[in-house]
């Protein structure tokens, strides 16, 4: 199997014949222009990446998940490729409705039950708080967590990851904050939330004994001039590496 990063909280997973897209936002600001990508990515990497996908999931709502720009713009070669969407099945449909009025085809993921998508792969959807989902990937003998922004903060909590989908091989989770954390004069704050955001990353680690951990999710900046100040202490993969130079997990 292969994993490839693509953007934000988006890798292309390949194994056989299936390629399992996450998250695609790719293009323009998300939360009313408060966010917006680090570095986009160009409308030819999209179709090059679009032609070696199978399925795409979704994790939540989320605009920097679901993204609804994508799938207007690409609506006709998800539907000419016969390009699968998975998603949580919840009692909220909007984004299921959504979906499915751009005559796409969805599966909806019932939670702790393996889904198989073909050539020794299957998927397991885990719930996590109200709205957030992870998925448990096995692809032929690799296990790969994708945890993307979901809370998994304590012990308690990654043990009961671990005890629905077991340990993993491959891990990927959030290593920055997400959302606001106080006015111009409270950087005190944002510093501590991202030595939170590392703490998590350690308590995962420590739990799911990954092999390889690949931090993402985070590849954003807030970008409205009331809130660009929250960049003051986000976390940069620079310091995600020297924070675990001597983890037993390689982190990449």
């Amino acid at each position: 199997m292969q994993i490839e990063f693509v953007n934000h909280a988006s890798v292309l997973m390949t194994h056989g014949q299936v390629g399992l897209l996450s998250d695609p936002w790719y293009s323009g600001p998300a939360f009313h222009k408060g966010w917006r990508l680090l570095v986009e990515t160009p409308e030819d990497r999209i179709e090059e990446l679009l032609s070696r996908v199978t399925h795409i999931w979704i994790s939540h709502e989320h605009p920097d998940h679901f993204s609804i720009g994508f799938f207007k713009r690409w609506g006709d070669v998800i539907r000419q490729r016969g390009i699968k969407l998975l998603f949580q099945d919840i009692d909220d449909q909007r984004v299921a409705d959504f979906l499915r009025a751009q005559g796409m085809a969805l599966t909806e993921l019932t939670f702790g039950k393996a889904f198989d998508l073909g050539s020794g792969v299957s998927v397991t959807c885990l719930k996590d708080e109200f709205y957030d989902s992870a998925l448990s990937v096995r692809m032929g003998d690799t296990h790969v967590l994708n945890l993307n922004d979901c809370a998994v903060r304590t012990p308690e909590r990654a043990r009961e990851i671990r005890d629905a989908v077991g340990t993993c091989d491959i891990l990927l989770t959030q290593f920055s904050y997400a959302a606001w954390k106080g006015g111009r004069e409270n950087r005190d704050w944002r510093a501590e939330a991202a030595r939170e955001k590392l703490n998590n990353i350690r308590i995962q680690a420590e739990v799911l004994e990954p092999k390889t951990v690949i931090p993402f999710a985070s590849f954003v900046s807030f970008a409205h001039q009331r809130n660009a100040y929250l960049n003051d202490a986000a976390n940069r993969p620079e310091d995600v590496i020297e924070a675990f130079q001597a983890a037993p997990s390689r982190f990449v």
